[in-house]
């Protein structure tokens, strides 16, 4: 199965749930699925700085990291759109909108 997490940060971002979605992904990867994680570029939720790589292979999983922008409509629209290749998704964010926000 094919499944995609989206969390506002991700390792080697620290958190709570930076750490349970990966713990998640990896899981699910040595499991035989095939896990895509989308998230921020961001280090920590203090600054929002885009410090990390637009793209990482970890431990198995496809992390996909976008810049912090404006709200766009648009975006979530794509973002609906990419999602129906997906068997399961999966969101653990502060608010939603803040990938993007």
């Amino acid at each position: 199965m094919r499944f995609l997490h989206i969390s506002h940060c991700y390792p080697p971002a620290i958190g709570g749930a930076e750490k349970y979605i990966a713990d998640l992904s990896e899981e699910l990867v040595q499991r035989g699925h095939e896990v895509d994680v989308f998230t921020s570029r961001a280090l920590d939720i203090d600054t929002w700085q885009n410090k990390l790589p637009p793209f990482e292979l970890l431990n198995g999983v496809k992390v996909y990291r976008f810049d912090s922008v404006r709200r766009r409509e648009w975006v979530w629209k794509v973002l609906h759109f990419g999602l129906r290749n997906y068997w399961r998704t999966h969101s653990r964010c502060y608010e939603p909108f803040i990938l993007f926000g």
